[in-house]
C-alpha cells in the first residue's frame, strides 16, 4: 500500500475491515443512513471492476445483506459526523465457515481494495 492515491476519485472517509461474508457494507443498521444513495453511486461502478477478479462481492447496508445491529464501527463514524463509511466483509473459509481469513489472501484483497477505493490499478 505504498502507492500515493488522489483521493478526490472517490469519497471516502472511513474504512472497516471484517470477516463475515464477501461484501461491501455501507453501514449496519436497520435505518439506512441520509446519503444512502450517494454511497450506492459511488461503489456500484467500483464494484463492477471487483467482481470477476479474485472475489465476488455483495454491495447493500449491513442490515440488508446480514442482520441490522447497532454500535457498529459504521455507527461510530457517523456519530462523528464522518459521511462515507464503508465496511469491507471478508468471506469467511468455505471448507469449515470458520472466520479467520487466510493469510495468503490479505494482501491480494488489500490491492483489490486499495484500488477499488482510490482507483489505482
Amino acid at each position: 500500500m505504498s502507492k500515493v492515491a488522489d483521493k478526490s476519485m472517490f469519497k471516502f472517509e472511513f474504512l472497516d475491515i471484517d470477516t463475515l461474508v464477501e461484501a461491501e457494507v455501507n453501514d449496519n443498521k436497520a435505518k439506512p443512513p441520509s446519503n444512502l444513495a450517494d454511497l450506492d453511486d459511488l461503489v456500484q461502478a467500483k464494484m463492477a471492476s471487483l467482481n470477476g477478479t479474485v472475489f465476488s462481492y455483495q454491495y447493500g447496508s449491513g442490515a440488508s445483506i446480514l442482520y441490522p445491529v447497532g454500535g457498529s464501527s459504521a455507527d461510530w463514524a457517523y456519530s462523528q459526523g464522518i459521511n462515507y463509511s464503508y465496511t469491507i466483509e471478508l468471506p469467511p473459509m468455505p471448507s469449515d465457515g470458520s472466520f479467520i481469513y487466510p493469510s495468503v489472501n490479505i494482501q491480494t484483497t488489500c490491492d483489490l481494495k486499495w484500488g477499488m477505493f482510490f482507483g489505482l490499478e
